[in-house]
């Protein structure tokens, strides 16, 4: 059971964007995907989650071939994507903003909520409950009834993350969540990401905060060119010379961990 990226190759036009790379994200792991402007990952991204077509390759998931296919039909396999720019409904709390994302789990029909029958009330316990618990994880169920354009920054990056959770992904994978944030949001966004870590699924993550993808990934991979120049555990790509005189241009082993 894995998300699995193989031989993906993309083209535009004359220009080979991606050549060959291959990786997978296991449930309970946090894999990181980095690379500097150029490098291929926002590209590769795309095309694990739909966005782009490749010229050739597969995106496998737990043995289906989900390869191409459009959000809506990746969602129904549980692969769910948050964007650089938070997409929430400003003028909602918090908490329906959460609930929102659970739209395609309710049990109850229309009937029962018309007459407000006994599943229907079960169904609405069972749905607070689970808001509580992501919004607990998130560290903004102090927050619950304030309206999301009154959010900090980083309190609304937390949340897209939360309405994504909220959908029960297997995997998910977030574009650049800290991109924006200052060192406290950085680090509480951080904090909230490891806590996930213990839930049976997986999480891909494209970000620019080294120290932050160092802290919390199990597993990186770097692109280069569009090339997959190394993959390994944080410490592995710390100390990986082409890493270092690829990706930080030939610095100190210690930038890696700060840059």
């Amino acid at each position: 059971m894995a998300l699995f990226v193989e031989e993906l190759t993309k083209d535009f036009g004359g220009l080979r964007a991606l050549s060959g790379i291959s990786f997978s994200v296991e449930p309970g792991k946090i894999v990181g995907l980095i690379g500097t402007n150029g490098a291929g990952k926002t590209t590769c991204f795309n095309v694990v989650t739909g966005f782009s077509k490749p010229t050739s390759g597969r995106v496998m998931v737990d043995g289906t071939d989900i390869t191409g296919k459009p959000s809506h039909q990746l969602a129904r396999k549980g692969v769910i994507r948050t964007f650089q720019q938070t997409s929430l409904f400003g003028k909602l709390t918090v908490y329906d903003n959460v609930r929102a994302g659970l739209h395609r789990h309710r049990g109850s029909s229309a009937l029962d909520v018309l007459f407000n029958t006994r599943k229907y009330r079960e169904d609405e316990k069972k749905i607070n409950q689970q808001v509580d618990n992501v919004l607990v994880q998130l560290g903004l169920m102090g927050r619950s009834g304030i309206q999301a354009d009154e959010l900090s920054y980083g309190e609304q990056k937390r949340l897209a993350i939360a309405v994504a959770l909220i959908s029960k992904p297997k995997y998910l994978l977030l574009d650049e969540p800290a991109a924006g944030l200052n060192p406290q949001e950085t680090s509480e966004l951080s904090s909230s990401l490891a806590s996930l870590r213990s839930d049976q699924f997986g999480i891909l993550l494209v970000e620019h905060d080294m120290k932050m993808v160092m802290e919390i990934c199990d597993y990186i991979v770097v692109l280069a060119s569009g090339k997959l120049l190394a993959k390994g555990t944080p410490e592995e790509i710390r100390t990986n010379t082409a890493v270092i005189e690829a990706y930080l241009g030939g610095g100190k082993k210690e930038s890696v961990n700060s840059r």
